[in-house]
């Protein structure tokens, strides 16, 4: 049968095989891999010219607020832009795995780690090219755990969007399904409404965006131990201002204190927050691979009755 073929060419030869037909895809066909660096460059290039130079007046909140959900937004690119890739590979995949070429599981974990490289090293670029233009805090230790933030960010889309991919056979209920699918992931994650108002009904949905954790981890990053300054036309009136100056208060001196207005200031931890975003991209992963391998065997069922 299909299985022996398969165990009888070895995991080892599999995996091998598939790996080097991957790469080889990749130089001979560079089209998909240029889209995608292009895609961060572009993305990290519009961000930095919206949000140049945010400094740290009062207005300078809402710049970095409004920065870090848009760098957390990778991780909706990155799964809406695997769906149709993907549903390629999927039709490949099915036909080839019939004949017994090779296993479910050889095929998506070498597909995993074929394209773990470039999804490190393009959101790593990416950074690099907004995180000073912005005008982040000036430490060594924020900017890499940025790009690491990056990096899991990145790779939770991509999961996400195979395990969605996985789904459905067709292409174009694929991209309906999407949506509807991804969208409430970016909702609950904690830009548009605070996590303490969404509705207990609901909240479980936060939980599994990483968005809301790459948002929380980025925000733990760049308010810590931020200081935050007035400009003249910023000051408001206090009670404790003298008569001649009844302008003098600064309301926000500490980035604390920002966290604080998002309900950020407690709760996970940033090391916590990342963590959860390695456990998402896990998830999603295996996931991934459960319903792929549901999909086979119902193909392999539907075969076996038309014999």
């Amino acid at each position: 049968g299909s299985k022996d073929v398969a165990k009888r060419a070895g995991v080892g030869i599999q995996v091998w095989a598939l790996a080097t037909r991957n790469v080889r895809n990749i130089v001979r066909h560079p089209l998909g891999m240029r889209a995608k660096l292009a895609q961060n460059i572009i993305m990290g290039v519009l961000i930095s010219l919206i949000y140049r130079e945010v400094g740290v007046s009062q207005v300078s909140v809402q710049g970095r607020v409004g920065s870090l959900f848009f760098i957390s937004m990778t991780f909706m690119l990155a799964a809406f832009g695997v769906l149709g890739a993907f549903a390629m590979e999927k039709r490949i995949f099915t036909r080839e795995t019939a004949l017994g070429m090779y296993t479910t599981e050889t095929f998506y974990f070498t597909k995993v780690l074929t394209e773990l490289p470039h999804n490190t090293i393009f959101p790593i670029i990416q950074m690099c090219i907004l995180y000073w233009i912005i005008g982040y805090q000036n430490k060594a230790e924020n900017f890499l755990v940025f790009a690491f933030i990056n990096v899991l960010s990145l790779n939770c889309g991509n999961s996400l969007g195979i395990c969605i991919a996985a789904c459905f056979s067709d292409l174009r209920v694929t991209l309906i399904a999407a949506p509807p699918l991804i969208l409430p992931l970016m909702i609950f994650s904690g830009f548009f409404i605070n996590t303490e108002s969404i509705p207990v009904y609901l909240d479980w949905i936060k939980y599994l965006s990483p968005i809301n954790y790459a948002f929380r981890a980025y925000m733990k990053t760049e308010f810590v131990d931020l200081v935050l300054e007035c400009k003249d036309d910023e000051l408001k009136a206090n009670p404790s201002c003298p008569s001649n100056q009844p302008r003098c208060f600064c309301p926000v001196l500490e980035g604390e204190q920002v966290l604080k207005g998002f309900n950020l200031d407690d709760g996970i931890t940033r090391s916590e927050a990342m963590a959860c975003l390695a456990a998402l991209y896990l998830f999603f992963t295996l996931i991934g691979y459960v319903l792929l391998s549901c999909v086979v065997r119902n193909k392999n069922k539907k075969r076996a009755k038309h014999v």
